[in-house]
């Protein structure tokens, strides 16, 4: 029995939208890079075959099973596949299950308590002093092929506890004046030039209560936890590639602008409930999870309480191929 290739066609398109329901409707979730690299070269496999096989009836049943082995192959490849820098597939459970890779803080005569056993790896510890002058503090954090977590205080201005295969640890502190101090922290250094899939590229960060801070954050294929909720913070800046996201953010400032520049990364924010939210998208968004806002106009969301709110977040996004989830707890 001859299969017309329009048939064939119309299962390939068929599949296409299953892949994209079963994510939308998170059933399954996918490694967006991971099944682009690997989607595009199967898809022109796929066209190669249908215009080799389109004059054949005959032969337009291997097409059909082609077609059929290529999407199902692809959507159990896309939900298995695990990219070499995360742990899990599920970028929600990863992030909310964030190991406490720092709690046994090593030091550096002594590994022994640590959670990283990896030969080539450093430890890194860096404190910088508080000093009760400083009101206004920048934290500047540049991240790659690794993880991040900043959830502590401490009674310094800053505490980090770092731990990296690569010798690409950097870490300063400027201060501009009596009352502004800005701290550098690099771990980004040559996470190119290691192959070993054993590496390690983590650090922790706990900052000081005192002053209000601002967070410029950039990251390529990191997973980052970020729980600004003990402190007050102004402005918070998030470059991010193919990164994982977690972001708790407090009422503790009047006003807090969140900026997000973003290429194919997975996003959770949340955020009070109390506090007043807007939300600005630059781009057009396939699936915005934003249940409890309202869309006042094209791109600009937000939430009831947004103009008696005494505590207002404001949110300005520009992102790509990147999925982003806000919950007001």
């Amino acid at each position: 029995m001859a299969i017309k290739t329009s048939t064939v066609s119309a299962v390939s398109l068929i599949g296409i939208g299953v892949l994209c329901l079963m994510h939308n409707l998170q059933w399954a979730f996918f490694n967006a890079g991971i099944l682009f690299r690997y989607a595009l070269p199967a898809f022109l496999i796929y066209l190669g075959l249908q215009i080799m096989l389109k004059n054949n009836t005959n032969k337009n049943p291997i097409l059909l099973v082609a077609s059929l082995l290529l999407f199902m192959g692809l959507g159990a490849f896309g939900i298995s596949k695990k990219d070499k820098h995360f742990e899990s597939n599920n970028w929600i459970d990863e992030l909310h299950n964030f190991g406490d890779t720092f709690d046994n803080k090593p030091n550096d005569e002594d590994n022994s308590g640590s959670n990283f056993d990896f030969e080539e790896s450093q430890t890194y510890q860096f404190d910088e002093p508080f000093d009760s002058q400083i009101t206004n503090a920048k934290l500047n954090i540049e991240l790659a092929n690794g993880a991040f977590k900043l959830k502590q205080n401490t009674d310094e201005l800053v505490a980090t506890t770092a731990q990296s295969t690569y010798d690409a640890f950097g870490f300063t502190v400027e201060k501009p004046s009596n009352t502004q101090a800005n701290i550098f922290v690099n771990l980004s250094k040559n996470t190119t030039e290691n192959t070993n899939p054993d590496a390690k590229n983590e650090v922790e960060i706990s900052l000081n209560k005192q002053p209000t801070w601002d967070i410029n954050l950039s990251t390529n294929a990191t997973q980052s936890t970020i729980d600004l909720s003990q402190f007050k913070t102004e402005t918070i800046n998030l470059n991010t590639k193919t990164s994982n996201i977690d972001l708790t953010i407090g009422d503790n400032a009047s006003q807090t602008t969140i900026n997000i520049e973003s290429d194919v990364s997975n996003f959770i924010i949340e955020i009070p409930e109390q506090s007043g939210c807007q939300i600005i998208t630059k781009k057009d968004l396939t699936d915005p999870s934003f249940d409890t806002f309202e869309q006042k106009t094209k791109g600009v969301f937000q939430t009831a309480n947004f103009d008696t709110a005494t505590k207002k977040i404001l949110i300005n996004l520009n992102i790509d191929a990147s999925n982003i989830k806000i919950n007001r707890n």
